[in-house]
C-alpha cells in the first residue's frame, strides 16, 4: 500500500440536493500536472483527462469494464488509470463537450445533500460521496479502480438520540455505475433508519406537504464555479473565426482613419520588445476574483475588477476599435490613485495595486500576447468589410488579411507544441502585417473629399459660417431692380467659372498623397522586414 499523501480536490456537483446527482465536475494540479473529471452518474457517462507535462495527455472514459470477480461490467462509470493518449486541445474540447446539455432536475425527496471530493494518488483518481441522511446516518459512496462503486453507510447517534438509535453500519461493493451505488445504498440506510421513524428523518417535508411547501418551498442552491475551465488555461486553441460576432465596422471616413490609427498603435506595442519572461505566481482566475471579494462590492475595487474582466474577454468599450494594454492599465492605476488618495500602503488598496501590476505582467506573456494578435487580426478583418474600402486597395487588404490569419495559426501551433521563442517571432511580424492592412483598408478614404494630410491631422471639412448664409438669404431676397439690374450684366466667360469652382472646392494634392502613403508603406515594410 503507498504511503503517498493524496491530492484531493473538491467536487463540483450539479444537482447536489437531489436525490441523484446530475453531474459531477472537478480540476486540480497534480505533481506533473494537472487533472479534470467530468461524470453524469444519470446516463453512466464519465471522462477524465491527465495534462502531464512529460508522458502527454491521457484519457479515461467510461465504458466495458472487468470487476474484482471477474463480473464483466456493459457500462462501468468508476474513473481508472487513464491509459488512452489524446492531443492536449482534443482533450479541453472533449472535456467542454462532456458537459453539454445537462439532464433534467429530478427528485428531491432526501435530506441534505451531496459533498465529495477527487482524490489523486500514484496516478489513481477516487472519487468520495457522503450524503447526511439523518441526523445520526451519513451514506458514503466512493470508487475503485479495479471493483466499480463501494457505500457504506454509518449509524453513529447522538447524545439526543442514543436511548433509540444504537452505533451500526452496513456495506456494500462491486457496483459497476454510481447511480446504482446510490440506489442500493438508500434502501440499506433506510433499514437502519426505520428503527428512528426513518421517514421523517430522511425525508423533505415540502415533497410530500403541499401547503408546507408553498410557505417553505425546495430553493435550488446557486450554481457554483466551474473548475473545468481552467484545465489548459495557458493554451489558447481558439481559431480566429471561433463563432463570436466581429467588432463593427467602421462606416464613415473618420471612423476608418481612427480604427486604423488604433490598430497601428496596438501593432506596434505588440511588436515591441516589451514581453514578461515568467508568468506570476496568482493565475489569472483568482487574481480577478480577488476584486469581488467580500466588503468590496459597490467600490471602485469592484469596478476596477469588472474592467479587468470586461479586457481579458475583449469587451471592454470602446468595442470598435482596439484599447492598447499600456493606455487601460493607466485608466487603472489613475482610477485606484483617485480613490485611494493617501491610503495606496494600506489595505485593501495595497493588494489591488500589486495585482494589477501582476495582471499587467500576465498580459504581457505568450498566451495573453497571442490572444492580442488574434483581437488585431479581427479588428483588420472589420475595416476590410468596411464600405468605405473599395477598389484596388481592398483586394490588397484582403491578401495582407489572409497573410496575417496564416501566421496567427502558425504562432498558434507553434504556442501548443512549446516552441514560445518562434511564437513571439510569428506574433511580431503579424502585428506589422496587421498594421499594413488598416493602412491598406483607410487609404481609400483618403481619395474621397479630403486629402490624406487633413485626414491624419483630423481636420474636417469647413462649413459656411453663420455671417455668410446670411449674406446668401439677404442676396436672395433683393428687390426687382437690383434683379433686373443683375439680369442685363454681363455673363461671366467659362475660364471665370472654372477658377471659382475651383476655389470653392477644397484644395487635394494628389503628389503630395502619394509621398506620405508610400513612406507610409515603405516605413511598415521595413518594421515586417526586421520581425522577419
Amino acid at each position: 500500500m503507498s504511503t503517498t499523501k493524496p491530492r484531493r480536490m473538491r467536487l463540483n456537483i450539479v444537482g447536489r440536493t437531489e436525490d441523484q446527482p446530475r453531474m459531477l465536475r472537478a480540476w486540480g494540479r497534480v505533481p506533473g500536472g494537472e487533472v479534470a473529471l467530468v461524470l453524469r452518474p444519470r446516463e453512466g457517462e464519465g471522462l477524465l483527462i491527465h495534462l502531464d507535462k512529460k508522458a502527454g495527455t491521457r484519457a479515461w472514459a467510461a465504458g466495458p469494464a472487468v470487476l474484482a470477480e471477474g463480473v464483466t461490467a456493459e457500462r462501468c462509470d468508476a474513473p481508472g488509470v487513464p491509459d488512452t493518449e489524446r492531443g492536449e486541445c482534443e482533450a479541453v474540447a472533449a472535456i467542454k463537450a462532456a458537459q453539454k446539455s445537462p439532464p433534467k432536475a429530478g427528485p428531491t425527496t432526501l435530506r441534505g445533500q451531496w459533498v465529495g471530493t477527487l482524490a489523486w494518488r500514484d496516478g489513481k483518481p477516487q472519487v468520495e460521496l457522503r450524503r447526511k441522511l439523518a441526523t445520526y446516518g451519513t451514506l458514503h459512496v466512493h470508487s475503485t479502480v479495479d471493483d466499480g462503486w463501494r457505500w457504506r453507510f454509518e449509524r453513529a447517534p447522538t447524545k439526543a438520540s442514543a436511548w433509540y438509535a444504537k452505533e451500526q453500519s452496513e456495506e456494500g461493493s462491486g457496483y459497476a455505475t454510481l447511480s446504482r451505488a446510490i440506489e442500493r445504498g438508500v434502501v440499506h440506510a433506510m433499514a437502519l433508519v426505520q428503527e428512528s421513524c426513518g421517514f421523517r428523518d430522511t425525508r423533505r417535508r415540502a415533497a410530500f406537504d403541499p401547503a408546507y411547501a408553498r410557505k417553505h418551498p425546495i430553493r435550488p442552491p446557486k450554481p457554483g464555479r466551474n473548475p473545468t475551465e481552467r484545465l489548459g488555461h495557458k493554451l489558447d486553441c481558439k481559431p480566429v473565426e471561433d463563432g463570436s460576432p466581429l467588432p463593427p465596422s467602421p462606416k464613415t471616413d473618420t471612423e476608418l482613419a481612427a480604427v486604423a490609427q488604433a490598430i497601428d498603435a496596438d501593432a506596434q506595442a505588440l511588436a515591441g520588445p516589451d514581453w514578461a519572461q515568467a508568468e506570476p505566481k496568482t493565475p489569472l482566475p483568482e487574481l480577478v476574483e480577488w476584486f469581488f471579494g467580500p466588503g468590496r462590492k459597490g467600490t471602485v475595487i469592484q469596478v476596477i475588477g469588472e474592467s479587468l474582466q470586461q479586457y481579458t474577454e475583449g469587451r471592454y468599450p470602446p468595442r470598435d476599435r482596439p484599447l492598447s494594454l499600456d493606455e487601460f492599465m493607466r485608466q487603472q492605476r489613475e482610477r485606484l490613485k483617485k480613490a485611494g488618495r493617501g491610503k495606496l500602503r494600506q489595505e485593501p488598496y495595497k493588494t489591488a495595486k500589486r495585482l494589477l501590476n501582476e495582471y499587467e505582467q500576465l498580459q504581457r506573456t505568450t498566451p495573453a500576447q497571442l490572444e492580442r494578435a488574434r483581437s488585431l487580426v479581427r479588428y483588420a478583418g472589420a475595416t476590410v468589410r468596411s464600405p468605405r474600402c473599395q477598389g484596388a486597395d481592398r483586394k490588397e487588404a484582403l491578401g495582407l488579411l489572409k497573410q496575417a490569419v496564416a501566421q496567427y495559426e502558425e504562432a498558434r501551433k507553434q504556442l501548443v507544441a512549446g516552441q514560445e521563442a518562434a511564437a513571439i517571432r510569428t506574433i511580431r511580424r503579424l502585428a506589422a502585417t496587421v498594421a499594413l492592412t488598416a493602412a491598406k483598408a483607410s487609404r481609400s478614404c483618403a481619395r474621397g473629399q479630403q486629402s490624406l494630410t487633413a485626414l491624419l491631422e483630423g481636420k474636417a471639412p469647413r462649413k459656411p459660417s453663420s455671417s455668410a448664409s446670411r449674406k446668401t438669404t439677404a442676396t436672395k431676397k433683393a428687390s426687382p431692380s437690383a434683379s433686373r439690374k443683375t439680369k442685363t450684366t454681363k455673363k461671366p466667360s467659362p475660364s471665370a467659372s472654372r477658377k471659382s469652382k475651383a476655389s470653392a472646392e477644397p484644395k487635394v494634392d494628389p503628389a503630395k498623397d502619394a509621398v506620405l502613403m508610400a513612406a507610409f508603406e515603405d516605413a511598415i515594410l521595413e518594421a515586417l522586414k526586421e520581425a522577419a
